[in-house]
């Protein structure tokens, strides 16, 4: 794998970052790794510039690729759930309740590009070609209302694979 996130610094308090032009603010909470997302659809083999880059946290205990809420698809990334084919379902266990049911979270079909961060910087990315993730399960959506995480997750499988 190309080296794509260089010295890419974390910080011991809150924080925040800019989405969707610089018009929405977004807590990050201290020790969290953001990287920066933008998904296409399935089998565009380019990510063109003017596609809407937002936050992710690296969340290597993400038992699945990528993970984001319907709000975040639809209001940072730009798509509708009906714009991005279904593949199926994943099972998501509660830590809380292991012995429960779990709940089924469907999977879409789309493509994930990992922005370059500068070398030591969270927030300045470099001016160059993303790199695409390889995610054969798809990416895991989590309707409106259901409980879902803060922020969209990437998890160390689709660094894995890549």
């Amino acid at each position: 794998m190309p080296i794509i996130l260089r010295n890419l610094p974390y910080f011991d308090t809150e924080t925040e970052v800019l989405v969707r032009n610089g018009e929405e603010p977004v807590k990050v909470r201290a020790s969290q790794i953001i990287v920066w997302v933008n998904i296409t659809r399935i089998g565009q083999m380019d990510s063109d510039p003017a596609t809407p880059r937002f936050p992710a946290l690296l969340d290597t205990g993400l038992s699945h690729n990528f993970s984001i809420p319907a709000k975040h698809l639809r209001d940072w990334a730009g798509f509708d759930l009906s714009d991005l084919p279904r593949l199926g379902f994943s099972d998501l266990h509660s830590p809380r309740a292991p012995d429960k049911k779990p709940i089924q979270i469907p999977r879409h079909q789309a493509e994930v590009w990992l922005h370059r961060n500068k070398p030591g910087e969270r927030d300045v990315l470099l001016n160059d070609v993303p790199f695409r993730l390889q995610l054969d399960n798809g990416i895991i959506v989590y309707p409106e209302g259901q409980i879902a995480p803060r922020l969209p997750l990437v998890g160390l499988r689709a660094l894995q694979w890549s």
